[in-house]
């Protein structure tokens, strides 16, 4: 009898891909896990690693756990990159599905051995264990990715929005959808720094036998499936960044968001795009075929003055995630009647009948020259960073890695809406060579404001999170001359009397009814709202979300919430209305 289940190469898109020659051929996946049955659907290299003397293909979990997770990223009848190698590392002695910090630790550090001797190769990482937030196994992951290799972890199957990966900044942690559009909010975590999510319930994959399959749920079974899409990006362009290859995963590979249990968050669900047209890279097998490229249009129509609103859902009624403007060039995704899914960075649903043809020439504005004086040291990009205003950060000192220069970029790279990869590539390097932008709100206006329970909270620089409000300003201002614009309403309330505010200490963003993460606790947040003669608070709180929205800030926007509007550089998208 045929099993029945979701199908990893279905669910992702994969199957596109498969048919224009793009099957992962040249990538090798590294499984951390209980080892990977020599399965007939599986390429498995002889090259891995075992814990303690052990067989790297010994998979003797009840489950098949490690050979289910390499079934979904490289399986050939279901998986996603059939064509990929397997790189077995097995961290347990026997059938348990977790191993010691000391296994995963080795592990990685074997990768990274084999990652210098085999250059020829493109690695992906996947690690569909618990326990795996130590600091000794995230510096290992650091340097990995640091060294162009994706990581991709599992965001554990507790139901609470505190995952023990919730502050994971260098690998792709994976939630657990239940459908295309429901989180498993019995078996997932998700958190504010959890990039993505995708079906990792009932999933059809390999048995640990010789042939044969079962269906398994889990984060496990979520976090091989976008391994999998990672290592099809990396087939198809093999010179490709891992920053890059990111971007690509999460900017153009995004058809919908999902909102986690708690609704503090949308968490885009990753699927792969039918984008096979002139940049195909030679690997179209399908000439002669119909093949649904998607179309480019342009924003037309809107009313002077106003914007068009993007929705979360088809119907014209669901919450807004950004907004749209007359000549704005956006990919569509999908029709459905009279609406049409369109991506620009942030995916929602708008009426087709502001679609038009583009005009020739250039879709989107060339991106700026890359400046000559490209920064050799790090000492060049702390510098730039200091005349930002950013050197507070830059001198905080991390007991193992130094100063923390790349949560300083990261935080410079959300306030100027750039992806926050932490690196200072070209596009960073410009924007740091830019014109300096002074921030009017200062430290001391950003500073706790409970007066009970610190003495103004000043533990961590706002420099990122007052480069990003200073923009918004002097964004609206355009619209609003003399607009006064605000992160604590003492001097100015609001007519509700909403208290919004910049840092909170640990006691007081309790009294607030704060997450337990909040970015306020870190200095990398703001609740904001203005003011102007003769203007409502309202009118100006929509246009500051407006705003918010349409820069798309590399990090959290919360609005609706009666006059502010939250933003923070997290360096993660999240978008939540209260």
């Amino acid at each position: 009898m045929a099993l029945s289940g979701n199908i990893p190469r279905e669910f992702t898109g994969a199957e596109k891909w498969h048919q224009h020659g793009v099957t992962g051929k040249g990538v090798v996946i590294a499984v951390i896990d209980t080892g990977v049955w020599p399965h007939e659907d599986l390429s498995v290299r002889t090259d891995g690693w075992a814990i303690r003397g052990n067989t790297p293909t010994n998979d003797v979990n009840p489950y098949g756990h490690g050979t289910h997770v390499a079934g979904i990223a490289a399986g050939a009848v279901y998986g996603i990159a059939p064509d990929a190698e397997i790189l077995p590392l097995k961290v347990t002695d026997g059938a348990a599905n977790a191993g010691s910090n000391s296994s995963v630790v080795q592990a990685l550090q074997q990768i990274k051995a084999w990652h210098s001797e085999h250059p020829e190769k493109r690695l992906v990482v996947n690690i569909s264990l618990s326990e795996t937030d130590r600091p000794v196994i995230m510096t290992e992951i650091d340097d990995l990715v640091a060294s162009n290799v994706p990581v991709i972890v599992a965001a554990c199957n507790d139901s609470d929005e505190k995952s023990p990966l919730a502050d994971y900044e260098s690998p792709i942690v994976v939630a657990n959808l239940k459908s295309n559009s429901k989180m498993n909010d019995s078996s997932s975590c998700w958190g504010a720094l959890t990039d993505c999510c995708v079906i990792g319930s009932s999933v059809i994959s390999c048995k640990n036998a010789g042939s044969g399959y079962r269906v398994l749920s889990g984060t496990s079974m979520a976090s091989p499936a976008v391994a999998g899409m990672m290592a099809l990006i990396l087939s198809r362009w093999p010179e490709i960044s891992e920053a890059d290859a990111y971007a690509y995963l999460m900017d153009h590979a995004t058809p919908a968001e999902v909102k986690c249990p708690s609704g503090l968050h949308l968490i885009p669900r990753v699927e792969l795009p039918d984008d096979f047209g002139e940049d195909d890279g030679g690997n179209d097998k399908n000439d002669g075929k119909e093949d649904p490229v998607q179309e480019k249009k342009m924003i037309s129509g809107v009313s002077e003055g106003n914007a068009l609103i993007v929705r979360a859902k088809a119907d014209t009624k669901s919450d807004k995630v950004g907004y749209l403007y007359n000549g704005d060039i956006v990919t569509v995704l999908q029709r459905q009647g009279e609406r049409a899914l369109v991506g620009t960075g942030t995916c929602g649903w708008i009426k087709a009948s502001y679609l038009t043809e583009p005009p020739d020439g250039p879709e989107q504005p060339a991106d700026p020259d890359i400046p000559t004086d490209w920064p050799e040291t790090i000492e060049g990009v702390q510098q730039a960073l200091t005349d930002w205003g950013f050197g507070a950060i830059v001198g905080e000192i991390d007991g193992k890695n130094g100063p923390k220069t790349k949560e300083a970029v990261k935080q410079f790279q959300a306030a100027m809406g750039l992806a926050a990869d932490g690196i200072a590539g070209p596009k960073t390097w410009a924007a740091l060579k830019s014109g300096i932008i002074t921030p009017r709100l200062t430290e001391a206006d950003m500073e706790c404001q409970c007066n009970k329970y610190c003495d103004g909270y000043p533990n961590a620089s706002t420099a990122g999170v007052r480069l990003l409000v200073e923009r918004i300003w002097r964004e609206a201002e355009k619209k609003y001359p003399g607009l006064r614009l605000y992160v604590t309403c003492r001097a100015e309330p609001t007519r509700d009397g909403a208290i919004a505010g910049g840092q909170r200490c640990e006691q007081w963003n309790k009294e607030r009814g704060g997450a337990s993460g909040s970015q306020h606790k870190f200095g990398r947040a703001a609740d904001i709202f203005g003011k102007c003669d003769g203007v409502s608070d309202a009118e100006i709180r929509d246009h500051l979300e407006e705003i918010a929205l349409k820069m798309n800030v590399s990090g959290g926007v919360g609005y609706g919430a009666r006059y502010i509007v939250h933003v923070d550089v997290r360096g993660t998208k999240a978008r939540w209305k209260y």
